[in-house]
C-alpha cells in the first residue's frame, strides 16, 4: 500500500476475515460436514480450508470427499453437501462480529471512494448476506463465485477507466494477494490468526483492524 487507505479511488474488499470475522464460522461448518469421518479427516479438511481461503466451496467440498474422506459422491450428493454447508454458514456469517472499525470506515467513505466486494462466497449467498446486513448500498457491486477473484478484478479494471495505481485490494487470503498481483494493483493484508503462517514472508502493508488505519 503506497498511500493512505482513504486516498485510493477504488477498493476491492474480500469479505470473510476483512468485513466480517467469519473465517471461524466457515471452519466449523467444514468440520461439521465431515463429523462422521473422524478427527483426522476433519483436521485435514480444516487445515486445507485455512490454507486456501478464498477458494470456493464448489471446489473444496468435492476435493475433500475425494482426497480426505476417500468417498466418491454423485452430482446429486455433492449438491446436497453444498446445501448443508450453505445452511450451516448463512445465518452464522450474518450474526458474527464485524472486523473492528470496518463498518464505520465503509459508511464514512462510500461516497468518496468506490467499493467492490470480491469474495469466494457464491454469488447468490453473498448478495443475500450483504442485503441482510444492510450494506449493499455502500458498494458499487458485489461479486462472488464461481469466477475467481483475479478474473473478477481484471474484468472490472478492463471495463472501466480506473487507473491501477489508484486501486487497492484488501484481503486476508493468498487468493486475495494473487488477485492484486495478477492485476498489478496494491494489496493490504489483514492479519489474522489463521493466515499468520501463510504470510510469514510477506513484507508488504498489513494491519490488524480498521481502527488503526485511515
Amino acid at each position: 500500500m503506497k498511500k493512505k487507505l482513504s486516498l485510493y479511488e477504488v477498493i476491492f474488499w474480500d469479505f470473510d476475515g476483512v468485513i466480517k470475522e467469519s473465517n471461524g464460522v466457515k471452519s466449523q461448518a467444514y468440520r461439521a460436514l465431515f463429523k462422521n469421518f473422524g478427527d483426522e479427516v476433519q483436521d485435514k479438511v480444516e487445515k486445507h480450508h485455512l490454507e486456501n481461503g478464498g477458494i470456493s466451496r464448489f471446489k473444496k467440498i468435492p476435493y475433500y470427499y475425494s482426497e480426505f474422506a476417500k468417498k466418491t459422491l454423485s452430482v446429486e450428493e455433492i449438491q446436497g453437501e453444498l446445501e448443508r454447508y450453505r445452511i450451516l454458514t448463512l445465518d452464522a456469517v450474518v450474526e458474527c462480529s464485524w472486523v473492528p472499525g470496518v463498518l464505520e470506515y465503509l459508511q464514512s467513505h462510500s461516497k468518496n471512494q468506490k467499493f467492490f466486494i470480491v469474495t469466494g462466497t457464491p454469488q447468490e449467498d453473498i448478495e443475500i448476506i450483504v442485503k441482510r446486513l444492510s450494506i449493499l448500498d455502500l458498494f458499487i457491486d458485489v461479486y462472488g463465485a464461481p469466477d475467481s477473484k483475479s478474473t473478477i478484478v481484471g474484468r472490472i479494471l478492463n471495463s472501466s477507466r480506473y487507473k491501477k495505481e489508484n486501486c487497492l485490494f484488501i484481503g486476508d487470503a493468498m487468493t486475495d494477494y494473487e488477485a492484486a498481483c495478477n492485476n498489478e494493483i496494491d494489496f493490504l493484508l489483514r492479519d489474522t490468526v489463521e493466515n499468520k503462517h501463510l504470510f510469514k514472508d510477506y513484507n508488504g502493508s498489513r494491519f490488524s483492524n480498521f481502527n488503526v488505519i485511515s
